[in-house]
């Protein structure tokens, strides 16, 4: 099997460092000790998914992004009493269980009886899916908050945390890479997805593909969760995006009903921001005279200062969620003015700018954003997708695995 077949089944973008790894794990294996290089060499089916395991990346916890479990129970809440049948969620890829099994003490804390929804998890490798059918679970696997609701699901052994047999029966686990022929397991299709920090791994044609067959999976007026960053990515004729900050969900479009565009996206989401034309009635209040900004308290109380560019930011953030976008940049040159060297402030202009369809321009801000912080993750990878518009296929791989090298050292 050679890396081109890799590269088919996965959809990752391999760089020489990735095909090292896999050489590496070929080498190491009785089936491939006679040397020789992975590229000339075949392997068997039977063999691929564990000697790919090097390059696939199981990073997950229990409740990753909260808000989008905040907005999942009362989107199931209004999409069981809609149907009137129980909803089928996907979860791709689930690696080793956390998602889905989130997903599962979600809705049970809402009141949904296990008749209410039915739970596929799907991921290509097995060793993870081995992990998942356990349900046991280290301090790693808790990096945000459980509710008092959820902690009754686990019970301590030593150093480590079972899942109760109610959660664990209630998620249906499949070994499966989203690039076969096989995907989805189901065939009814999909009312819920989740399918986060997949895509940013993926070569542009394999991005392209997965949309495809993630948006075929789904039902009409289904609802999608992304990762953090990659919003940018979707079809926006395909997909709206839903006015719940953080919490990266979209839905796909009906074209049946007359649906309008979303007026507005969490600035870390990394997604283009659609403009919301207010009524007269309803004009945001942008500071007309910047220079009446307080004074720079940095030149006094570094601590002072910070948490005043913090709350600028944060508003500027609180506006562009809300769609008025002339407010929230003015916010961001309001924290301009007093941090020339915030590059948080020029992230969020850079996707005022995209909202806008002002490429050349977004591509400045951001570029001074990493300029700033040559680790800014997000920022590097919409250069990277810019790159790509542009047609530099070369240039935006090489921007988008500096981008992914930086946001998996920011995972916490």
């Amino acid at each position: 099997m050679n890396i081109e077949m890799i590269q088919k089944r996965t959809g990752f973008d391999l760089d020489s460092a990735a095909i090292k790894r896999i050489e590496d794990s070929v080498s190491a294996s009785s089936q491939a000790a006679r040397g020789g290089s992975f590229v000339q060499n075949s392997c068997p089916e039977s063999r691929f998914l564990d000697l790919i395991q090097p390059i696939l990346v199981p990073e997950t916890w229990f409740f990753r992004y909260p808000e989008s479990f905040n907005f999942l129970a009362g989107e199931a809440r209004r999409m069981i009493a809609d149907l009137r049948r129980p909803i089928r969620i996907l979860s791709v890829p689930c690696s080793s269980g956390e998602e889905p099994y989130s997903i599962a003490m979600t809705l049970l804390s809402e009141g949904f009886s296990a008749e209410d929804f039915h739970i596929d998890a799907v991921d290509i490798s097995r060793i993870v899916l081995e992990k998942a059918r356990r349900g046991t679970y280290g301090k790693n696997s808790f990096r945000s908050p459980l509710s008092d609701f959820s902690k009754l699901f686990f019970t301590k052994n030593q150093d480590l945390w079972e899942l109760s047999e109610s959660v664990k029966k209630l998620v249906k686990f499949h070994n499966q890479s989203i690039f076969d022929g096989t995907f989805p397991p189901g065939e009814d299709g999909y009312d819920i997805v989740f399918c986060r920090n997949m895509l940013i791994y993926f070569t542009v044609e394999s991005r392209n593909e997965a949309i495809s067959k993630l948006a075929r999976a789904m039902k009409r007026d289904a609802m999608l969760f992304l990762g953090h960053v990659e919003p940018a990515m979707l079809p926006r004729n395909e997909f709206e995006s839903v006015s719940f900050p953080h919490s990266f969900a979209f839905r796909k479009k009906d074209a049946k009903k007359n649906i309008p565009l979303p007026t507005a996206l969490k600035s870390e989401a990394g997604a283009k921001l659609s403009k919301k034309i207010p009524s007269p009635s309803a004009k945001p209040e942008i500071r007309k005279n910047i220079s009446e900004a307080p004074p720079n308290p940095l030149k006094k109380q570094t601590n002072i200062g910070r948490n005043f560019i913090d709350s600028i930011l944060e508003r500027a953030s609180s506006a562009a969620d809300r769609g008025e976008l002339e407010e929230a940049e003015a916010l961001c040159s309001e924290c301009l003015q007093a941090d020339k060297m915030n590059s948080r402030a020029y992230f969020i202009l850079g996707l005022l700018r995209l909202s806008k369809g002002l490429d050349k321009e977004a591509e400045a801000e951001f570029k001074k954003a990493a300029y700033i912080e040559p680790d800014f993750g997000e920022a590097l990878f919409h250069l990277s997708l810019i790159e790509e518009r542009k047609g530099r296929k070369d240039d935006a791989a090489l921007l988008r695995r500096r981008a992914l090298n930086c946001l998996n050292k920011q995972s916490p």
